[in-house]
C-alpha cells in the first residue's frame, strides 16, 4: 500500500540485475554500460522501459526489457468501505490467532520454513486495533440510524427517546472533543519541530500528543462499548410503572443526569403552580 516514486521499482530491478551480471562477469559494476531508457508503443499504449544486455550461462548476450506496471488504476472504484473494514478485521484477527495459538508466523526464508515469534505487546496492540475498529463501526452505525430515524420519520420511533438521543449526543461530543484535542496536539508538536532535539518544550509536546492519541483510542473503544448499555437503559425506562409509582420517576431512572435534573425541576414547578392555585 502507498504510492511509490515513478520508475523507482524499475530502477531497483535494473540495478539488481546489473549487479548480478557484473558478479558473473567478474568485473566492477561501473564498467558495465548504463541501462538504456526508451519510450515505446505497445498495443497502442505508450510505455517506458529500461533495456539491458545480460550475459547468458553459455557466454552469449541477451537483451532484457524491463517494464513497470501499476495495479492501482485497476482497483480504483472497485473497493468499497465494507471491503476495507473486512480487510482490517481479518488482518487483526489473523494476527492475534497466529500469534496466540500458533505462537508465531511461519515464513519461507533461506530454503526452509522459519518460525518468527510474536511478542506479547504485538498481540495487545492488535487487540486494541480490532477494538477501535469495532468502536468506530458502532459509532458510525449509530449516527446513521439515529439521523435517518429523526429526519425521515415523524414522529420518531418509540425506541429513539429523548434520553437515548441525549446519551448518544454526549458520546459523540466526547469522541469529537478527544479527536480535536489530538489534532491540536499534532499541530503543536509540528510547530516545535524547529527547536533543538531534546528541548523541554519539544518533549512536552510529543508526550502530550502520545497521551492524546491514547485518549482517542480509549475513548473510541469505550464509546462503542457503551452504546448497548445506553439503549438498554432507555428500554428499561419504558417499562410499565408499578402500581402507585410515578411515571416521571421511572422515566428519570433510565435517563441521563441532565434529563433527570430537568424532569425534577419540571415536577417541582408543577407542584408550585398547584400550590399557588389552591392558595
Amino acid at each position: 500500500m502507498g504510492k511509490q516514486i515513478a520508475f523507482e521499482t524499475l530502477d531497483l530491478v535494473a540495478e539488481g540485475l546489473r549487479a548480478e551480471d557484473a558478479r558473473k562477469r567478474g568485473v566492477p559494476l561501473g564498467s558495465l554500460p548504463a541501462p538504456r531508457v526508451r519510450s515505446v508503443a505497445v498495443d497502442g499504449e505508450r510505455l517506458q522501459r529500461a533495456e539491458l544486455s545480460l550475459k547468458r550461462q553459455d557466454g552469449s548476450e541477451r537483451d532484457v526489457h524491463i517494464y513497470e506496471g501499476y495495479w492501482a488504476p485497476l482497483t480504483e472504484g472497485q473497493v468499497r468501505l465494507r471491503d476495507v473494514v473486512a480487510f482490517l478485521l481479518r488482518g487483526g484477527w489473523n494476527g492475534i490467532w497466529n500469534g496466540a495459538r500458533k505462537r508465531g508466523f511461519r515464513r519461507w526464508l533461506f530454503d526452509q520454513y522459519r518460525l518468527v515469534e510474536v511478542p506479547a505487546s504485538t498481540l495487545l496492540l492488535l487487540g486494541v486495533a480490532v477494538a477501535v475498529l469495532f468502536g468506530l463501526a458502532a459509532l458510525n452505525a449509530a449516527v446513521l440510524v439515529v439521523a435517518a430515524a429523526r429526519t425521515t420519520l415523524e414522529p420518531p420511533p418509540r425506541w429513539l427517546s429523548d434520553s437515548l438521543f441525549q446519551d448518544l449526543s454526549t458520546l459523540m461530543n466526547l469522541f469529537l472533543t478527544a479527536a480535536l484535542v489530538f489534532g491540536l496536539s499534532l499541530l503543536a508538536a509540528r510547530s516545535v519541530r524547529r527547536l533543538r532535539s531534546g528541548s523541554s518544550l519539544r518533549v512536552a509536546a510529543g508526550a502530550f500528543s502520545v497521551f492524546a492519541f491514547a485518549a482517542v483510542l480509549g475513548g473510541t473503544v469505550l464509546a462503542g462499548a457503551s452504546l448497548p448499555s445506553s439503549s438498554g437503559r432507555t428500554s428499561s425506562a419504558r417499562r410499565p410503572t408499578p402500581a402507585g409509582g410515578s411515571s416521571g420517576t421511572c422515566w428519570a431512572r433510565g435517563s441521563s443526569p441532565v434529563s433527570t435534573m430537568l424532569s425534577r425541576r419540571a415536577r417541582s414547578r408543577a407542584s408550585e403552580r398547584r400550590l399557588r392555585r389552591w392558595s
